[in-house]
């Protein structure tokens, strides 16, 4: 697969028990702190959640001038 999660989303639970954290991209962060990133970064964070395991997103700074 070129985009997305390497496993299909029923796997992502199976998987989490496995990880020390989750890092994912994002395209914006809102005002509220809210993310906009690809399909699927809901169902992972909230896999995160559900296996404690820390959810860290990763985006870029735009500076207006």
């Amino acid at each position: 697969m070129s985009q997305g999660l390497p496993y299909p989303l029923g796997q992502v639970f199976a998987m989490m028990a496995r990880v020390n954290i989750v890092l994912v991209g994002a395209f914006a962060v809102m005002a509220n702190g809210g993310i906009i990133g690809s399909a699927g970064t809901q169902f992972v964070s909230l896999a995160a959640s559900k296996h404690s395991v820390p959810f860290v997103v990763l985006s870029g700074r735009h500076r207006p001038l």
